[in-house]
């Protein structure tokens, strides 16, 4: 009876995909809704104030100005969390394309990036929030929240950058916790003993430990710096 209620779902599933006109009890596929344009001007952006005052001083085809705002475009491209604005020139007839915030390249290929949208990567691994909560508080402020792709995008990128700040401060007290080893025991060798104290954890609590993932660090006992850490893995 379950496999007969399952294919039952599967073939009404099927037919709304198609077009046809049938619901699942009162719920919709989403696959099923109609797009729509959307008249998105009237929503809340993060714009750089600086930045798009620069932008709007000339036109970018005729050098004259400055750019009117009330001859934006009704349809605003949204990149993350900040808009791409289409101007029209009053003097050239042209369309100017504004971005409103500091980018940055990330790849040899494909549009620039925003400062803003790699800032709230950054900003949601500092919190230790994932996607669904960073959307909840950008929906909550009225904000285009970032596409699962793109945060995961931002997220790796900020994960790249912050393990090199880490790897480069760990070599710093690595370095300072051996010279004072070297002052206090008065050693010569190039090998010095250093006296760390280790600890490691999973990434929820938990009394079972068992868990895939875990990380660990080692703080030197004279500086009082994490020297080295690690992560692992059982699934890869």
């Amino acid at each position: 009876m379950r496999g007969k209620r399952w294919n039952e779902e599967r073939e009404s599933e099927r037919d709304v995909s198609r077009g046809e006109d049938q619901t699942h009890g009162e719920r919709m596929l989403r696959s099923s809704a109609l797009y729509k344009k959307v008249n998105n001007v009237n929503q809340s952006y993060v714009i750089n104030l600086l930045v798009l005052n620069d932008a709007l001083q000339k036109c970018t085809h005729c050098d004259m100005g400055p750019l009117d705002m009330s001859n934006i475009s009704k349809d605003v491209r949204v990149e993350g969390m900040c808009p791409v604005l289409n101007i029209l020139c009053v003097h050239c007839k042209n369309v100017n394309v504004i971005r409103t915030s500091k980018y940055h390249r990330t790849g040899k290929r494909g549009p620039p990036t925003y400062d803003t949208n790699s800032r709230a990567g950054i900003g949601a691994l500092h919190s230790g929030i994932g996607h669904t909560h960073f959307a909840g508080l950008l929906g909550t402020l009225g904000l285009p929240a970032l596409a699962v792709s793109s945060y995961k995008t931002r997220e790796r990128e900020a994960d790249c950058a912050i393990e090199k700040v880490a790897k480069r401060s760990c070599h710093r007290y690595e370095d300072e916790e051996r010279l004072r080893s070297i002052v206090e025991s008065q050693h010569t060798n190039d090998l010095v003993k250093i006296g760390v104290s280790y600890d490691m954890g999973w990434r929820k609590r938990c009394r079972s430990q068992d868990l895939s993932s875990g990380m660990g660090s080692a703080v030197g006992l004279k500086t009082g710096k994490v020297v080295s850490f690690a992560t692992r893995n059982t699934m890869c």
